[in-house]
């Protein structure tokens, strides 16, 4: 009985179906260049997310006529950021350039944190908690209402840093009107 041709089997070394046999060239081609890339992996190392420097922080001065909070110590980018205490609130204000800020808000009697809510909330900003410090960071500037426990809200006050700024002297100077000084 002869079989269809379809049914028969190819013929020694031939692989079924129509596919064509492997090339011993073609397979060797592809083994260098799988070792190549590894090498060339391992030198330079897996791509990672980019992740924004941080900002430069420019910290307003606080009149000495105004209160520090006893309430909150800020930090920004390791700068100390003065907070002042207002009736009801406690306020602090900085500005930032391009970048991100991680911010750090510290219960001033260093009591752990129990629960905080950073608004407003559309940001989705998640902090982590490390005893007395809430840690988040901010990718632009923005203004802010941080809650911890049973505390006054603190307002954060981030503005985006001032550019195109004016010489502090030349023919642009206050102080070549004849106006004085107030501060």
């Amino acid at each position: 009985m002869t079989l269809p041709a379809f049914a028969e089997p190819p013929p020694s070394g031939q692989p079924r179906f129509g596919a064509s046999p492997p090339s011993s060239r073609v397979d060797g081609v592809l083994v260098v260049m799988a070792a190549l890339l590894t090498i060339v992996t391992a030198m330079v190392g897996f791509p990672t997310p980019a992740h924004a420097a941080p900002a430069p922080i420019d910290v307003y001065p606080v009149q000495s006529i105004y209160e520090r909070s006893a309430d909150y110590r800020l930090t920004v980018n390791g700068r100390e950021v003065p907070v002042t205490r207002y009736h009801g609130y406690d306020i602090a204000q900085f500005a930032m350039g391009s970048g991100s800020a991680t911010l750090a808000v510290t219960k001033i009697n260093n009591t752990s944190i129990g629960a905080y809510s950073i608004s407003p909330a559309k940001l989705n900003l998640g902090g982590s908690v490390s005893g007395p410090t809430l840690t988040f960071t901010v990718p632009n500037d923005e203004y802010l209402i941080v809650k911890v426990d049973g505390r006054p809200r603190l307002v954060i006050a981030i503005d985006s840093a001032e550019t195109n700024r004016p010489s502090s002297s030349g023919s642009g100077n206050i102080a070549r009107c004849g106006l004085r000084s107030l501060g």
